[in-house]
């Protein structure tokens, strides 16, 4: 994203971007082509759009409305980067063997 603000600027700063290399070749660090763009039919390229918040598809409890429901999370923790998959990693480890994916009451949110 950082990027795709930069790049139509007429004025071109210097960009460095200091990030850890852990998640360079992550594979759950990937987008699928259509997440970078702004249409819902895959026909149709419109432009790519920032995504303010990143919503914890593991968590969300989806119902006939649009809007998510989220009754049984306890505690929602905003992050970004490597701070969120290390969280989401150890948040898998400790509750892989459960039987309702409910159960960990602990939303992470990008």
């Amino acid at each position: 994203h950082l990027l795709r603000r930069q790049v139509p600027r007429e004025f071109r700063k210097p960009l460095i971007v200091f990030t850890p290399k852990s998640l360079l070749r992550h594979p759950k660090c990937v987008s699928p082509l259509l997440e970078f763009d702004d249409q819902d039919d895959p026909h149709e390229l419109q432009g790519p759009r920032f995504r303010r918040l990143i919503m914890d598809n593991r968590m969300l409890d989806k119902g006939p409305d649009p809007l998510p429901k989220l009754d049984h999370v306890e505690r929602l923790i905003f992050c970004s980067g490597k701070v969120y998959y290390d969280l989401a990693a150890l948040r898998e480890k400790e509750f892989e063997h459960a039987d309702d994916p409910h159960q960990c009451k602990i939303a992470i949110c990008r």
